[in-house]
């Protein structure tokens, strides 16, 4: 049964009005109502209900983009399934148009493509960052936000992405092809394995048909595609836009090396000399929490004087400006100094009056130096009645011992694992998939 304008979906939703349809599946938009939103419904057609990879790969769609949440990428609140035992997926409600539609306009600007081009990436970084591949990297699946001056990029659909080795599952059977054909890179179309460096492949032919308003191996088929990939047989950008720097070019040719070790490693790196080519101050792009671990312990301020990943540039004006934080302050190891200074005087002035209580337990002056490179504090204990019997003082063979602290306590348990992911491991193994 086809879901029509006013049908309900779930306990929540109401059909409004589709927006586009698919072969697999039609996205409508429906009102929410505990939202008392509209949001978008992604529903998939009766006649894939009985494709167990296809529920599957539906199933995998919505909880890859739910749990990437990054902003360049399309926000997934929910899925179900229908009254009649269709799936849906309920996701954020865009306004605007894929970059596909943008270009039956013409090709974009240098800044345009330059910004569609620094959004995307940011949006495959943080992916290839949680082990995704998305594998259908294309124009359709970009969509452009309305803002001014420069549209917000969205990357969408996440129905045939491949998640690495951080989750084991994958569903495609060795050999078969994924992908949509002229964006598929040289290693896709051998049915080889597929790493992050794909969509890599993908978003440098997106750059080129922002650009030209072309697809740099115009061909209708794979043996035709393998073989203009293997010569390199595309038309250089400046032959078409004679106004790009030399540089992009040079850019392309990287991008397009069919031999996968001699293009750029990874999308930061890609990015960044995608920005250079354009003569261009490097952007910041989302990197693996171990990367990002790395930049916090080096000191900006010791680094001023170089552009790349340590800053951010913020517009289109070509500054730049240092990442949030402040210079080193050296204050505090002044005040320190001062503190320490004041309790040897105030020790030496109220000596007599205390030298009944100095065999039991001297004037101990501790300074505790917390995060270097921003506090430092000073405490003084005097002792107003004699010693416990045992006592920790500091001495200089060593520091003094502590008493436990709640710091040194085991951290309680953890929530439950989510086993989830190994039941549809499971369900794919008696799929024989």
């Amino acid at each position: 049964m086809s879901l029509q304008e006013g049908d309900p979906v779930g306990e929540q939703l109401t059909l409004a009005e589709p927006i586009s349809e698919g072969a697999t599946s039609v996205i409508w938009r429906a009102y929410h109502r505990g939202l008392k939103a509209h949001v978008a419904v992604k529903v998939m057609r009766a006649e894939r209900n009985t494709h167990p990879v296809a529920n599957i790969r539906f199933v995998e769609e919505a909880r890859v983009a739910a749990q990437l949440r990054h902003p360049n990428i399309l926000r997934v609140f929910d899925q179900g399934l229908t009254d009649d035992g269709d799936r849906f997926i309920v996701m954020e409600l865009l306004e605007g148009q894929t970059l596909g539609q943008r270009l039956r306009e013409g090709p974009l600007s240098m800044e345009e493509a330059i910004h569609v081009m620094d959004q995307t990436g940011k949006a495959l970084a943080a992916a290839h960052a949680q082990g995704v591949v998305h594998r259908d990297v294309k124009v359709a699946n970009l969509f452009l936000c309305d803002d001014e001056p420069l549209p917000f990029v969205k990357l969408l659909d996440f129905g045939l992405a491949k998640r690495l080795a951080v989750e084991g599952l994958d569903l495609t059977a060795t050999g078969s092809l994924l992908g949509t054909l002229p964006y598929m890179s040289p290693e896709q179309l051998a049915g080889e394995h597929v790493d992050a460096r794909a969509d890599q492949w993908a978003l440098a032919v997106v750059a080129y048909t922002a650009l030209t308003g072309k697809r740099p191996f115009a061909t209708t088929s794979i043996a035709g595609l393998m073989q203009a990939q293997r010569a390199g047989a595309y038309t250089p950008v400046r032959a078409l836009q004679p106004e790009v720097p030399p540089a992009v070019d040079d850019w392309f040719a990287t991008a397009f090396e069919p031999a996968i070790e001699a293009r750029h490693p990874n999308v930061q790196t890609q990015l960044r000399a995608w920005r250079e080519a354009w003569g261009r101050p490097a952007r910041l792009t989302s990197a693996p929490p171990a990367a990002r671990a790395a930049e916090q312990d080096q000191d900006p301020w010791e680094d001023a004087h170089r552009v790349g990943t340590d800053f951010v540039d913020p517009g289109n004006d070509g500054s730049t400006t240092l990442p949030v934080g402040a210079p080193p302050r050296r204050w505090p190891f002044a005040a320190a100094a001062v503190v320490v200074t004041l309790a040897v005087g105030w020790q030496l002035h109220e000596r007599p009056k205390a030298a009944h209580l100095e065999p039991q337990l001297p004037v101990m002056v501790t300074v505790a130096a917390i995060d270097a490179a921003t506090t430092a504090t000073a405490a003084i204990a005097v002792p107003t009645a004699p010693a416990p019997a045992v006592r920790s003082v500091p001495t200089l063979d060593g520091p003094a011992a502590r008493p436990p602290s709640p710091r040194d306590q085991p951290p309680p348990p953890g929530p439950a694992e989510d086993n989830t992911d190994e039941r549809i491991e499971q369900a794919g193994e008696q799929l024989g998939i």
